[in-house]
């Protein structure tokens, strides 16, 4: 069993922030919380002892709400895990809504600004570091870890990458351009219909990524204004 929990509230949180990699101490609220958690994980763990690991992000409001629990549960300092870091939201972080919706309009319409920040962490790189190749710590994407589940890892694979395609039309993408990505989708599901095997060539093609990168030249090309190249602007009015 896997519990996810989000770190407590933190200034930034209450203020109405946008966070990302940047920091901000927990509020009294925030530690509160942290510590409720920690007592009700407490009593799972009276119930099914053994085996409990807390892991935990590097940044310090996760890190303090990790510690305020393994304290709680009597466990060992926490695991950092550097691929649980939250996204980043570039020129964003630090600011509120409103602020953000004075300064880049084009994102006022968007319910949220996840992978759309200049100068943030783009959804194919958020893909790409998840999974690494134990070892060598080699990122292999998410698409070769679905292809390595036989059926329902395929399933979910054609699903993501249809989503992907529909967030492309979304966008304004031509119909060619919609017609390369959904064939990238289908290639990637033949390559899924060879068990195991099939998640070698998939470590090279990565439909997913490929169609992600497709959107983001899409959206650099006509929206100049945010254009990012690996995460870093490259252009402003």
């Amino acid at each position: 069993m896997i519990y996810l929990v989000r770190h407590g509230q933190t200034e930034f949180n209450r203020l109405g922030r946008y966070q990302g990699r940047v920091d901000s101490p927990l509020t009294d609220l925030g530690v509160a919380q942290a510590t409720a958690v920690g007592a009700q994980l407490r009593d799972l763990a009276a119930v099914s002892p053994g085996g409990w690991t807390i892991a935990t992000s590097p940044l310090g409001r996760a890190l303090r709400t990790a510690d305020i629990i393994a304290g709680i549960m009597g466990l060992p300092a926490p695991l950092v895990e550097p691929r649980l870091i939250e996204v980043s939201y570039g020129e964003l972080e630090g600011l509120t809504r409103p602020e953000i919706d004075q300064r880049w309009p084009e994102l006022a319409a968007r319910e949220s600004a996840f992978g759309h920040a200049p100068g943030g962490e783009t959804m194919e790189h958020l893909l790409e570091r998840l999974f690494v190749i134990p070892g060598i710590r080699r990122p292999v994407g998410l698409d070769v870890i679905l292809d390595v589940v036989p059926v329902v890892g395929d399933i979910a694979a054609a699903a993501l990458g249809a989503y992907i395609v529909w967030e492309g039309r979304n966008v304004g993408m031509s119909k060619w351009q919609l017609s390369r990505m959904a064939g990238n989708v289908g290639v990637d599901w033949l390559l899924g219909l060879i068990p195991w095997n099939g998640a070698i060539p998939d470590f090279f093609f990565r439909s997913n990524t490929r169609n992600l990168k497709m959107i983001k030249r899409h959206l650099d090309k006509h929206y100049a204004s945010t254009a990012t190249i690996e995460g870093q602007v490259t252009g402003r009015p």
